[in-house]
């Protein structure tokens, strides 16, 4: 239930893009980006998917118009609903004639009933199922004939609901331009989860929502993504290395990889994405290189690097200078840890420094010819 769709070019060559900007949190991010270069003849991409063969359907012979944004999903093989002018209808292929039919899907009673029934922003089916909508400012499901709808009483503040996602754990995501809610597995209540810079103000048709294999869900919010992660949001931008433009489309394939469509720059894949993480001067550092990394027990990442010793604060998500006493200034070239917790650090110039287990204070031991 991603709403994403169409394939990746399969002869896309590629370009690579570094992280951009200065004084970005959290990681770097390094992109492999598809344009016209590379083969893809428009570079506004509203949608991702892979593979898949594509067939044109007609209703009753005629052209059937859907609405820009999520408004298209699958209940089967021979199975569709569209919203088109605000009306939620149902297609089916007949076997015995060889064409497709479309009828209304809700009743005029049922329309009645729930008003804003009459006014759908997206749809999604769940693998139950129940079918998902954004119906006015709240939001609606359909299973077994039943309509249930969820407003500000029930935890959905008021807003145009554009994307679902269930994830591995059974919870339902929505995305509207405003909020995120999730509905646990079993609860009848929603809960807010918005990110930073939550509220969408251009590009507003696309509102891409997906997980990633960790069961992370990664949302676009208004400077870049927006990443659910142990509880809490951790946000990428520009400075981080993302495009400039905004992110229309997100999917992540079988191999873990996740990709970026966007308006405007084409199709952009995220380098090592849930293998490796990198740190750059746009995050903290005062120089790109470094010569040594030590993962220690008490210390972090310590960071052995052409401006000295720096450290990953975990907390801040930037790399920041180790800050011992006595440290003199320049380039360390070596770093090891003992069993005793003590750290060595070998600089360029031939100093050996020593810092004790629970020491804030570098000592010199001799120098190194």
């Amino acid at each position: 239930m991603h709403g994403e769709c169409g394939p990746a070019h399969p002869r896309l060559r590629s370009r690579d893009v570094v992280d951009g900007g200065a004084g970005g949190s959290g990681p770097a991010i390094y992109l492999r980006q598809y344009g016209q270069e590379e083969g893809l003849a428009n570079l506004a991409l509203s949608c991702l998917g892979v593979g898949g063969h594509f067939r044109a359907i007609r209703p009753e012979g005629r052209n059937l118009i859907v609405d820009p944004g999520l408004r298209i999903a699958a209940l089967s093989a021979d199975r569709m609903l569209v919203i088109n002018k605000d009306q939620l209808l149902e297609l089916h292929f007949s076997p015995q004639e060889r064409v497709w039919h479309s009828a209304p899907y809700f009743t005029p009673e049922e329309l009645n009933a729930h008003p804003g029934l009459q006014h759908l922003s997206s749809l999604g089916v769940d693998r139950l199922g129940r079918v998902w909508l954004g119906c006015g400012t709240e939001i609606c499901a359909v299973q077994h004939g039943r309509v249930d709808s969820w407003g500000t009483g029930a935890g959905v503040p008021e807003d145009t609901w554009r994307s679902w996602l269930v994830d591995r754990e059974g919870q339902l995501w929505a995305r509207g331009l405003k909020h995120v809610v999730v509905l646990k597995a079993g609860a009848t209540r929603f809960e807010t989860r918005d990110p930073p810079h939550s509220k969408l103000t251009s590009d507003i048709l696309n509102v891409p929502l997906t997980a990633d294999r960790e069961n992370r869900i990664i949302v676009r919010n208004d400077v870049g993504l927006a990443r659910w992660n142990e509880g809490r949001w951790e946000e990428f931008t520009a400075k981080n290395g993302l495009p400039s433009v905004s992110t229309a489309a997100l999917l992540v394939s079988r191999d873990g990889t996740l990709w970026l469509g966007t308006s405007g720059h084409g199709l952009s894949r995220w380098r090592g994405y849930g293998n490796f993480e990198a740190w750059t001067v746009a995050q903290g550092l005062e120089a790109d290189a470094v010569w040594s990394v030590l993962r220690s027990a008490s210390r972090g990442i310590v960071l052995g690097t052409r401006a000295g010793c720096y450290r990953i604060d975990e907390t801040l998500h930037r790399g920041v200078p180790c800050s011992y006493a006595g440290m003199p200034p320049g380039e360390i070239q070596l770093m090891t840890e003992r069993a005793d917790g003590s750290l060595w650090i070998g600089m360029t110039t031939g100093e050996l420094l020593r810092v004790a287990a629970g020491a804030q204070r570098a000592t010199q031991s001799r120098r190194c010819r």
